[in-house]
């Protein structure tokens, strides 16, 4: 182990099977495994392909790996040895900033190492909640090209500050067939910052289907979303299926009826001089 000051880089140093699982396992939290990179990897070394290009492996100042796992694994894999670059001593919170630029590392990634359960889930859901609280979702679906959005980070760091999260995880399970869970959460959070027994019940509502007159919105919006569902292709994108979720809940919680879709969809642009509807950030 090297102090907090010290860095040390050592050079072609020979990696073998028994010194991957070594480093293995000193890793505790690390990034989500790709399969097909240590896919990509295990064939390269097959192959006799592999080739040193000094992207080391990095051990931080308490000498756990926090860069290299998938080679590791790609050389316990084959039960062959390969030349790596490596350093010790980084400091531990510059790992979640590493291969973001080069997309090996996702903001789901990011989550799972800082410890996030249901990691995918939760990034997913912070970026639409960040976008939301930024009104940085246009017609179409977009994130606003004008808005600079956070780095994983940068999102982890807001989440961290902003989201309470699980309650609005493990309600939505049960609508996860007709809308995208990330989206489902998200709103469910929302709602609940509203009237958390309301969220609560809505959601319960739209998953049963049961005991709802034929023109309460939810039912409307139900059976829209089953229908969609069953469409083996041209279904409505999961953002306009958000702003029919939110329309169905305000007209809900003003006791408002509706006997058609129509009433919950995003209204888009004619293209003959009729704007599109701008999204509906107020939640009743």
């Amino acid at each position: 182990m090297v102090t907090k000051t010290e860095l040390k880089h050592e050079f072609a140093i020979l990696i073998t099977p028994k010194k991957a699982q070594q480093f293995l396992d000193t890793m505790g939290k690390n990034r989500i495994v790709s399969r097909g990179q240590v896919d990509k990897l295990t064939a390269a070394i097959e192959r006799g392909q592999w080739i040193l290009n000094h992207d080391p492996i990095i051990f931080d100042w308490h000498g756990c790996m926090r860069n290299g796992q998938h080679r590791c694994k790609a050389v316990i894999r084959t039960d062959k040895s390969i030349p790596c670059d490596i350093v010790w001593g980084a400091n531990p919170k510059a790992f979640l900033t590493m291969d973001v630029s080069i997309k090996t590392r996702s903001a789901a990634d990011i989550f799972s190492i800082a410890g996030k359960t249901n990691c995918a889930l939760t990034a997913a859901m912070a970026k639409w909640l960040w976008l939301f609280q930024h009104k940085a979702i246009v017609p179409g679906g977009r994130s606003n090209a004008m808005i600079a959005l956070p780095t994983h980070k940068e999102l982890l760091d807001w989440a961290n500050e902003q989201l309470k999260t699980d309650d609005s995880i493990h309600i939505v399970y049960n609508v996860q067939n007709i809308i995208h869970k990330s989206v489902a959460s998200s709103l469910h959070y929302l709602f609940a910052k509203k009237d958390k027994i309301a969220a609560d019940k809505f959601f319960i509502c739209l998953a049963t289907g049961a005991d709802m007159a034929t023109t309460n919105p939810i039912l409307i919006l139900r059976n829209y979303l089953i229908k969609d569902a069953r469409k083996a292709k041209g279904r409505l994108p999961a953002t306009f299926k958000a702003v029919a979720i939110i329309k169905a809940w305000n007209l809900w919680r003003q006791n408002k009826t509706t006997i058609s879709f129509k009433s919950l969809s995003w209204m888009r642009s004619n293209g003959k001089g009729k704007k599109s509807e701008p999204f509906p950030y107020e939640i009743m």
